[in-house]
């Protein structure tokens, strides 16, 4: 009878470990199958970036500023915002476009840290992200407040583990018009997690893929304008909220 007891044990035990092993497998090969960028956008960017260490860099780190964090969506590939931080950089920025664990940048949200830490004579920086990769970024500033000096989303929003209503940070959220995944009701309900000092842009027409370049997402909407016109408005707005909200409170 005890035999019996510990040979029924030991089977739930292998079973158990199965399953584990099966599920983690499962997951990394999920992990794996990332949105790739689109072709035409690496002829694009070519000769626009610089790869440090698994980050994508766009811009002068030396007369930027300020430094940008960007946290890519979960399972896209970092290149796939190329084009978005080229055009950001061009107003005098320099970005920063990690690869993360398992293209999850909710694995790895303390990434911004490594970068900042690395390039000290960078005085002012914000730290945001796409889809997923903002929750992630919410998740960093949340446990490292002191770290930046603004946060910003572009089709994501906080939740109540991430309350900023009672900080006075510079906050932006950018949301497209047509996104199928990040809907206008829920950056409408995400509203009251978000600081006083915050600022919302929609983009008419936009959606949830052309933040970056990487083809149409399963449930998203087809946008009624170009990814280019998108990300051109995402840039300018990017801009306009760092020199009137980041920038100009880092000075005073």
């Amino acid at each position: 009878m005890i035999f019996n007891t510990r040979k029924v044990v030991w089977q739930g035990i292998l079973a158990l470990l199965l399953m584990v092993l099966v599920g983690g497998f499962m997951f990394w090969f999920w992990t794996k199958q990332v949105a790739e960028v689109e072709e035409a956008v690496k002829a694009e960017i070519e000769g626009a970036y610089t790869l440090i260490e698994d980050v994508y860099v766009y811009g002068d780190i030396q007369s930027a500023k300020a430094g940008i964090i960007v946290y890519p969506g979960a399972k896209v590939d970092p290149m796939a915002y190329g084009t978005t931080a080229k055009q950001i950089a061009e107003k005098g920025y320099v970005v920063f476009v990690p690869q993360m664990f398992l293209n999850m940048a909710i694995l790895s949200s303390d990434q911004a840290s490594t970068i900042i830490d690395t390039y000290p004579q960078i005085d002012v920086w914000v730290v945001g992200g796409h889809s997923l990769g903002g929750v992630a970024a919410a998740q960093y500033i949340d446990m490292h407040p002191k770290k930046a000096d603004g946060l910003f989303f572009w089709a994501a929003y906080p939740t109540e583990r991430t309350d900023f209503s009672q900080t006075d940070l510079p906050m932006l959220s950018i949301y497209g018009e047509k996104d199928g995944l990040t809907e206008i009701q829920d950056i409408e309900k995400s509203k009251k997690y978000m600081s006083p000092n915050s600022i919302y842009y929609e983009i008419i027409g936009g959606n949830h893929s052309q933040f970056g370049a990487y083809g149409l997402q399963n449930k998203d909407h087809q946008a009624d304008i170009p990814r280019e016109k998108q990300q051109s408005e995402i840039a300018e707005v990017m801009d306009n909220w760092l020199q009137r909200e980041v920038l100009q409170e880092a000075r005073s």
